[in-house]
């Protein structure tokens, strides 16, 4: 039987002033946006890989835990899957028995879990992550995967195209948005950064992936769907610009969710409302510094 592997029973982290708030509407969110994934790659497992015996996976901010749910409901029962968060809240009440959820943090994993997974998965922490946080993460998912073992990283990069053609409200807010991401130190373009933070710390055969996904109506269902998704997460990105002061931009939560709400009608008609999905995975060299 498989021996359940332990993390933090709680952590004392600083307060931290997160973009997006962990509460029910955004443990929604978070799982609609695992269907709208889903239906844009047609699969949430990416590399070469092929999951059985006593594999062990790593989802690294797991939240919901829909992507663990997922996985171990297709897998063999003897492959078990952990899913990792600093706040327990989203976590799922109901999941299969080979699914487990730890409170812990993917910056700074038990020593005791070095060499141990077949695939680390990591997703949508654009938001929760700085710059730096990005090469610590893939340092420490290098660390604890076996080697031969993969990590994926998917990413939206939430800057739509076209955005100065679509209206003024979505220049407004797009403004707005890169104010505070810029003064995060978050990444606003994970298609040219995370393949070179994976090389650089070890990884191999780095390939990238990306799908254009639209955010309107015009576009069909999924493009409703992925409106509505966008368009939540950048009204829940109110409270902290307000208490950021607003970048001379709003001066209200009111100011701003009205300016989400108009900037949403301009996405809504317009075909050229446009997102990108960015996903890229590599792997641990079967010989590395740590084995050999």
């Amino acid at each position: 039987m498989e021996a359940a592997l332990s993390g933090q029973k709680s952590l004392r982290l600083p307060y931290v002033d997160i973009l997006l708030p962990n509460d029910r509407y955004e443990r929604d969110r978070l799982n609609l946006h695992h269907e709208i994934i889903k239906q844009a790659f047609g699969r949430i497992l990416f590399p070469p890989i092929r999951l059985g015996g006593n594999d062990r996976v790593l989802d690294c901010g797991t939240g919901s835990g829909a992507w663990v749910t997922n996985v171990a409901n297709n897998v063999p029962p003897t492959v078990h899957l952990y899913g990792i968060d600093i706040d327990p809240f989203s976590f799922p009440e109901r999941h299969p028995p080979n699914a487990h959820f730890l409170v812990q943090s993917t910056l700074d994993m038990p020593a005791e879990w070095s060499n141990t997974f077949t695939l680390a998965n990591q997703r949508m922490l654009v938001s929760a992550f700085s710059q730096k946080d990005w090469h610590r993460s893939a340092q420490e998912t290098f660390r604890v995967l076996k080697p031969g073992g993969y990590v994926q990283l998917l990413e939206l990069d939430a800057r739509l195209h076209q955005v100065l053609a679509l209206g003024p409200r979505s220049r407004r807010l797009e403004e707005v948005a890169n104010a505070i991401w810029h003064e995060r130190g978050m990444l606003t373009d994970p298609a040219s950064v995370l393949p070179d933070v994976l090389t650089e710390c070890g990884f191999e055969n780095v390939v990238i992936e990306t799908r254009d996904v639209p955010v309107n109506r015009r576009s069909g269902a999924m493009g409703a769907l992925h409106l509505y998704n966008i368009s939540q997460a950048y009204r829940e990105m109110g409270e902290a610009i307000v208490r950021a002061g607003g970048y001379g931009i709003v001066s209200s939560l009111r100011e701003f969710t009205d300016l989400v709400v108009a900037a949403r009608e301009e996405w809504a008609e317009n075909e050229a409302a446009v997102a990108t999905f960015v996903m890229v995975y590599g792997r641990k060299p079967l010989l590395t510094l740590e084995s050999g």
